[in-house]
């Protein structure tokens, strides 16, 4: 009766320590995802001519440029496809912007699903487990320096780990990237 008991609590402790480990793991590679992520948006960025990005004339075009980006979605047929999303500049340090797969990726007005982190898994036609999103929020704001020909690029992102809706800000963990773009390219 003592030899079940002890068995009873290993087996219960081993269990509890495999959910827990998988939890962290779910977390660790929404975190990695969500930094590999932010930090190709800094490269596209990078990328850019320094005077589309230098520019603080409204009325110019390349002011209000977008940043495509580029996102894997999924097709009704469970296949992956390549869908652009275009990044705008945030006026401020408190407008962010989702981003990721939309519902319709031909119409740029349709709501953001978020990241896909996991696609259907299925047995012919049944979905077993559906595809996961990861939701992830940016906020991309430039500070030219004309006296020393740069801009200060600032990159806050935010995502929600697996388990947590998103529905608050609570949901979401913060990080940023600063960086700086000289009018000399730096690779």
């Amino acid at each position: 009766m003592v030899a079940f008991a002890v068995f009873t609590i290993m087996a219960l402790g081993v269990l509890a320590a495999m959910v827990q480990i998988r939890k962290m793991s779910e977390s660790n590679v929404a975190q990695a995802t969500a930094e590999a992520i932010a930090q190709g948006i800094i490269e596209q960025v990078h990328l850019l001519s320094y005077t589309t990005i230098a520019t603080t004339d409204v009325a110019d075009p390349s002011y209000s440029a977008t940043l495509p980006l580029k996102f894997v979605g999924a097709t009704s047929g469970n296949l992956a496809s390549v869908q652009t999303f275009n990044l705008t500049w945030a006026p401020d340090a408190t407008t962010f912007s989702a981003i990721g797969e939309r519902v319709d990726p031909t119409d740029p007005a349709s709501a953001v699903l978020g990241i896909l982190l996991d696609m259907d898994y299925r047995s012919g036609a049944t979905v077993l487990r559906p595809k996961r999103y990861m939701q992830m929020r940016v906020n991309l704001q430039r500070t030219p320096d004309a006296a020393n020909d740069n801009v200060k690029i600032l990159l806050t992102f935010r995502w929600s780990p697996p388990g947590r809706t998103g529905a608050s800000a609570s949901d979401f963990i913060t990080r940023e990237i600063r960086t700086v773009r000289s009018q000399a390219q730096s690779y």
